[in-house]
């Protein structure tokens, strides 16, 4: 069947006390696996000989031979071949996880082993464990054997909601199987802005939320070519928006930033750092302060009257 077989042969023991026989196999003539020995007694005729192997791979041909030996030596029974049968695709050798989140698009990634047969695979996504939507078309094929990353990207997703998805494979044997249910969330709606703004700097903030989970979150922005993010910090660990503040490092003036919040939230079920993006949001630095020379009055041979405005522009 797919991942197990009988082997079968015949050996003559010629009388010889001791005579016992196993069976190599392997992908190629160079096998590389065998059975175990069995005593195969001391008579004259042949004797039927049988190995039983299992954890074989589905859809792949094993070459095998009968091995006789007694105190007198070794003898090899000819090559052979086999073909194991097609099994069906398994799905999650590693937990499945969302990355590139954001208020709106997610991707979703899994793994997919085709198990020797061309595989195709989608993600089941919905608001609960039922589902209801599907990525489309089926990602694939995939082929050959071990486990291979599966991935969608979704789009137009509601924004500070939870989804549930599964990835979900097929390659003709045993029918559609399904992975293991895991869970995202969207940012919140909100996007990221700034107080406090002067020519230099500012307060950057917005909302994350880390639905209960350990977190930690950071701003980034950028503007005028230069982009920096500030320090991590821990994030509250409550199910819902929270608002957040961070001081931006040294801005320049007169210049039109975006910004936008960014969470990572381990995931107690893989391990796994998952990161959520924020809406961007902008924000405009003052124009520095500005002086202007005027005219100069009442001249003299010893004194005159200088003249000039300024704009400290909230300095």
């Amino acid at each position: 069947d797919a991942t197990s077989a009988t082997l079968n042969g015949t050996i003559n023991p010629q009388g010889v006390i001791g005579t016992a026989y196993h069976f190599e196999y392997g992908l190629d003539q160079a096998y590389g696996s065998s059975t175990a020995d069995v005593n195969s007694g001391s008579g004259s005729s042949d004797v039927a000989a049988s190995g039983a192997l299992t954890d074989l791979l589905p859809s792949t041909a094993y070459h095998f031979r009968l091995v006789g030996t007694n105190p007198n030596g070794t003898i090899y029974g000819e090559d052979q071949a086999l073909t194991t049968a097609a099994g069906p695709p398994l799905v999650d050798g590693s937990p499945p996880i969302a990355t590139a989140i954001s208020s709106t698009d997610a991707t979703l990634n899994g793994t997919v082993d085709p198990r020797g047969s061309d595989t195709a695979y989608h993600f089941d996504y919905g608001l609960d464990g039922t589902y209801g939507s599907v990525t489309s078309p089926d990602g694939g094929p995939l082929s050959g054997q071990g486990a291979q990353p599966a991935s969608a990207t979704l789009t137009g997703l509601t924004a500070g909601t939870v989804y549930h998805f599964r990835v979900s494979a097929d390659n003709g044997t045993g029918g559609v199987q399904h992975g293991a249910d895991q869970t995202f969330a969207t940012a919140p709606a909100v996007a990221a802005g700034a107080t406090g703004v002067t020519a230099v700097k500012a307060t950057l903030t917005g909302v994350v939320n880390s639905h209960g989970g350990a977190a930690k979150y950071h701003f980034e922005y950028s503007g005028a070519g230069v982009s920096a993010s500030t320090a991590e910090l821990d994030a509250s660990p409550v199910d819902g928006d929270v608002s957040v503040t961070a001081t931006s490092g040294p801005l320049k003036p007169a210049t039109t930033y975006t910004v936008r919040a960014v969470i990572v939230v381990t995931d107690p079920n893989t391990n796994t750092n998952v990161t959520t993006t924020g809406a961007e949001g902008t924000f405009t630095t003052d124009p520095a302060p500005l002086a202007t020379t005027g005219a100069v009055a009442g001249v003299t041979t010893t004194a005159a009257a200088f003249s000039g405005s300024y704009d400290t522009n909230g300095f």
